[in-house]
């Protein structure tokens, strides 16, 4: 049986993971990006480094306690919440097939009580949509597949928990997903853990200039991958030259 750690906890993979060799090579290069990372440009330091994205994340939830992992694929960000705890708790949102039942056979085989997996989308809807499905993701632009979306706000109450934690990845769909935390934010100040898609924005009719009036609405403060407040997040958003932003939201207290 072929195994995968994440922050010091060793996984099972299952099957599914270890007959398809698309699915397995993905993992493995997200659980090794912890590994090593030859780049040393500034900009990709600040807000591209999955690295520092990821040593960031695990210093910054050591004492959290309930992770909304949006867009948790094969769960690099949920393995890594949880390690070795029993204290923590997992719900990971994701639309895609292969990544829902990867990730549900890991929960099983590994017997993880604390991992909860979801096959669905999460927007600003409570409703069933059109979207386009591929092998490793679905996306919420109109296609031949259909999924359920729902709101970060509708599954805050329908399951009765509250997460400290909100981690976003979903490819363009970002604002979205925030106008459906909003309550949720703004009642609960959870940290966020966010990948703004600048590229992709525009798929949901959305821009960078809405991502940037959001933070202000919630009075978030924003920063980057060297934990430096980020003063001018427009014009951050505005230059970069990628297709991910890399950002850590944490509720402005004072």
């Amino acid at each position: 049986m072929k195994t995968i750690q994440y922050n010091k906890k060793e996984l099972i993979i299952g099957s599914i993971a270890e007959e398809n060799s698309v699915i397995q090579e993905h993992m493995s290069l997200l659980a090794s990006i912890n590994l090593s990372e030859v780049e040393t440009d500034e900009w990709f330091l600040r807000f591209n480094s999955q690295i520092k994205e990821m040593n960031n994340f695990l210093e910054l939830t050591k004492d959290k306690k309930i992770l909304f992992d949006i867009g948790s694929q094969f769960g690099l960000f949920s393995f890594s919440f949880l390690g070795n705890s029993l204290d923590k708790q997992v719900f990971a949102f994701d639309g895609g097939v292969n990544p829902f039942l990867t990730t549900t056979q890991i929960k099983l085989i590994n017997k993880l009580t604390n991992f909860n997996t979801f096959n669905f989308l999460i927007g600003n809807k409570n409703e069933i949509i059109k979207c386009h499905s591929e092998e490793l993701q679905s996306l919420a632009i109109p296609g031949n597949d259909t999924r359920l979306m729902f709101s970060i706000d509708m599954m805050v109450e329908l399951f009765n928990t509250i997460p400290d934690t909100i981690k976003i990845d979903i490819e363009g769909c970002e604002y979205q997903a925030l106008v459906g935390a909003y309550n949720t934010i703004i009642k609960h100040k959870p940290i966020i853990f966010i990948e703004i898609h600048p590229r992709f924005l525009n798929y949901y009719q959305n821009n960078i200039e809405e991502i940037a009036e959001f933070v202000k609405l919630i009075n978030y403060d924003v920063y980057d991958l060297n934990k430096n407040k980020v003063v001018n997040y427009l014009d951050i958003l505005k230059s970069e030259k990628t297709d991910s932003n890399r950002t850590v939201w944490m509720p402005n207290l004072d």
